[in-house]
């Protein structure tokens, strides 16, 4: 029977029978959208790949855009009834006119003063254009930042970037220029000092940049970068510590709320503001912030070697200074011993191995330098109150 009406609506040149599937216009796609779009089965198309135009048969039901309410395609949407959100980058002052999902700038800004303090960095700068130049989309990025900043105490630099344009005839001059600037800028900034920046790519260039005058990273210069994309973070000469964003997670809320409006709820009144998941730490700021360079020595010998049974006399003569010296330097600097740093450390990175494995825990401990399951069950329940088993299942929650 089904398929007699289907003959007879291809005979009749009826398309009756032919199963619409919902299309959804974006001009950014990430995994996620994608991984939703299939699992819907909806059809998302690239206003990228269209040139602008928007297609027809079927007319898009929904979008997510990083346009607002005045742009002229997000005008046409609405017009015929297609429901916009505005996946963007910061508030507008047209989102009361159209739903948004945005990333938690403020969130940003304040998880990398928060991981500069607990580092101890005294002196934190900020890389980014002018945050009076109407070009500098994450302006306020920098501003959020410098509060916190200051508010933490914390004295605060600052370069500003310049759009250059065409000024400089091809993009290698332009690139040059930019890194002579960043190398000129991090010799005369006091250190050590904790850097943070609007975007992954240009911490791989600050870092780059350390190279020339030779400033150890992140010993001397600690490199925070903004978005955990990981190919980038990951290819450094020195691997990036970077803000994860949940630019993932922004895009999964904005294909619900696409299909909540598609579904007839009502819009919510204001941007969904998406949070970070806190900093991804790899080893640009890897250290403790210590004006004694020989002590940020000692520090970058004893986290890389964690994991082997070190004593107070084998980190001194690997260092080349006595252990009387060494012992005097870390309650000067740091207010505590060498065993107690050491402990502490890997203790750390036992805990980040929790939240970020699944090895068991009796794997672990040997892994991170606890010679015995039991001293390590000690140290951690003294450290953190709790066991890591009752740590690891309160994750997963």
């Amino acid at each position: 029977m089904a398929a007699r009406k289907i003959a007879n609506a291809q005979e009749h040149g009826t398309h009756s029978m032919r199963r619409t599937r919902p299309r959804v216009l974006v001009n950014v796609v990430d995994r996620a959208l994608i991984e939703l779009a299939r699992q819907w089965q909806w059809d998302l198309v690239d206003l990228g790949i269209t040139r602008g135009v928007i297609p027809e048969d079927p007319y898009p039901v929904g979008a997510i855009l990083d346009l607002d309410a005045n742009h002229s395609v997000v005008k046409t949407l609405l017009d015929k009834g297609c429901h916009v959100v505005r996946h963007g980058y910061l508030p507008d002052d047209l989102d009361s006119r159209l739903p948004a999902v945005l990333p938690d700038r403020d969130d940003h800004a304040r998880q990398a003063v928060e991981h500069f303090a607990q580092r101890r960095f005294k002196h934190v700068a900020y890389v980014g254009y002018d945050p009076l130049d109407p070009q500098a989309q994450l302006g306020p990025l920098y501003h959020m930042f410098r509060r916190y900043a200051l508010e933490a105490g914390m004295a605060f630099e600052m370069i500003s970037l310049k759009h250059e344009g065409g000024q400089l005839k091809t993009p290698t001059l332009r690139h040059e220029r930019r890194m002579k600037a960043l190398a000129n800028w991090l010799i005369g900034l006091p250190k050590p000092v904790g850097i943070f920046t609007y975007s992954d790519i240009t911490a791989s260039n600050i870092i780059l940049a350390c190279q020339q005058p030779d400033v150890p990273v992140p010993e001397r210069v600690a490199v925070l970068g903004l978005g955990d994309n990981e190919l980038v973070c990951e290819l450094n000469p020195v691997t990036l510590s970077s803000v994860d964003t949940a630019a993932d997670e922004g895009s999964r809320q904005a294909m619900w709320l696409v299909r909540q409006l598609i579904e007839g709820h009502a819009p919510p009144t204001e941007p969904i503001m998406v949070k970070s998941r806190g900093v991804h730490t790899r080893r640009s700021t890897d250290t403790l912030a210590v004006e004694d360079p020989t002590l940020a020595r000692v520090l970058r010998f004893m986290w890389d070697h964690a994991d082997l049974d070190l004593s107070v006399d084998d980190i001194a003569k690997e260092v080349g200074i006595s252990r009387r010296s060494l012992q005097r330097a870390f309650q000067v600097h740091l207010g505590r011993g060498v065993t107690v740093e050491m402990r502490r450390r890997r203790l750390e990175k036992f805990k980040e191995a929790l939240e970020t494995t699944q090895t068991p825990v009796a794997e672990l401990a040997p892994l991170y330098g606890f010679r015995t399951l039991a001293y390590m069950h000690q140290c951690f329940r003294e450290a953190f109150d709790t066991t890591p088993h009752q740590y690891r299942a309160r994750l997963r929650r």
